[in-house]
């Protein structure tokens, strides 16, 4: 009898359930490097997430780079007394670099505000160039169902002076539609540098640098789960094994 409830038990589940599937993570990385004085757009460009394959649970935008100060600049040479002597003059300045992303035509992503990275330091009055130790940054934010709620994610930084902020983003945004669908999702980098203070009355400084690094998409999707097909010997299996069962009792009780 055991047997018979065995197959009766198989057959049910074979016929009732379906397979949970796990969540899936799916990955775009592009490169980027802004190396430049003065203002330099880039573009990188994105494959929207395919509804086809499932529900979209969250998308993270993650941006990690270095930032290096490369500045040229003319001697300061300040007139010495008594006679007047250029000679080299020690100065402090402060550089600020501004980083901006946004997305173009199709779905909503944009920085509220630039991420700022701050190069203040002092200068000996002779150098040509002035520059600074490469400095390592990261910027992480998650569009969820908490997002879709509230209209932007809050970014996680990593050595950035002053962080953008609020990030304005859904996930609906990232899903395949008339317009990202023919074009893709069009990300805009934004980079320029400014002298926001310098006290080499002399020096004639070129604000430059270099921003190089990656940014990577991660959609989380939950698959769409097929149902079992039912074979069509399933309900004659089920009526034997529920005959053979009352057979059995049956014959116990004659």
């Amino acid at each position: 009898m055991k047997r018979q409830r065995w197959v009766a038990a198989i057959a049910l589940a074979l016929w009732l359930s379906g397979a949970a599937a796990a969540p899936i993570l799916q990955f775009q990385s592009r490169p980027f490097d802004l190396n430049h004085a003065f203002v330099q757009p880039a573009g990188l460009g994105f494959l929207p997430f395919d509804t086809a394959l499932g529900t979209l649970e969250s998308v993270t935008v993650d941006v990690s780079g270095v930032v290096s100060l490369i500045s040229p600049t003319t001697p300061n040479l300040i007139p010495t007394p008594p006679l007047g002597q250029l000679l080299p003059t020690p100065y402090f300045y402060q550089i600020t670099h501004r980083f901006d992303l946004a997305a173009l035509a199709g779905f909503t992503f944009a920085f509220p505000n630039e991420a700022q990275f701050i190069f203040a330091g002092a200068a000996n009055g002779d150098e040509v160039l002035l520059t600074a130790a490469p400095r390592p940054y990261s910027l992480s934010v998650a569009f969820d169902n908490v997002s879709d709620l509230t209209g932007f994610g809050i970014p996680s930084t990593s050595n950035i002076d002053i962080p953008p902020g609020p990030i304005a983003g859904t996930r609906a945004g990232f899903e395949e539609n008339l317009i990202t669908g023919a074009l893709g999702l069009q990300f805009q980098l934004l980079s320029t540098w400014q002298i926001v203070a310098s006290t080499g009355a002399a020096a004639v400084i070129t604000p430059a640098g270099r921003n190089q690094g990656v940014m990577t998409l991660t959609y989380q999707f939950s698959p769409f789960v097929q149902q079992i097909p039912v074979p069509p010997a399933l309900p004659l299996i089920l009526a034997a094994s529920l005959a053979m069962l009352g057979a059995r009792r049956m014959r116990r009780r004659g």
